[in-house]
């Protein structure tokens, strides 16, 4: 390993790693809303909900706000927040018909 990895601590990328899980909970539960798994998909809306207040308050405490956090966070919240509840919903809607 060269000097400048050796300097980097680790635990700086662990914002981005839970907006990472944050993204994965919210493609797993349209996933699962599609496999007909709505409670479990619901679930992992809620899960994706803490993540996504624990890797900015983890950001802030590390002082670690980065570009690509910022637009992980962003593209995480879009999908976890806006796509799985809008499919959640669709679904709902397609069942009563």
């Amino acid at each position: 390993m060269n000097d400048s990895m050796k300097k980097f601590p680790s635990f700086l990328l662990l914002p981005n790693i839970i907006s990472l899980l944050n993204f994965f909970c919210g493609f797993t539960s349209i996933v699962m809303i599609a496999h007909r798994r709505v409670e479990l998909g619901a679930w992992l809306i809620l899960t994706a909900l803490i993540l996504d207040a624990l890797d900015g308050n983890i950001a802030r405490i590390f002082n670690n706000t980065t570009l690509l956090g910022k637009e992980l966070d962003s593209l995480a919240d879009l999908v976890s927040f806006v796509v799985a509840p809008a499919f959640l919903s669709l679904t709902f809607l397609w069942n009563d018909q």
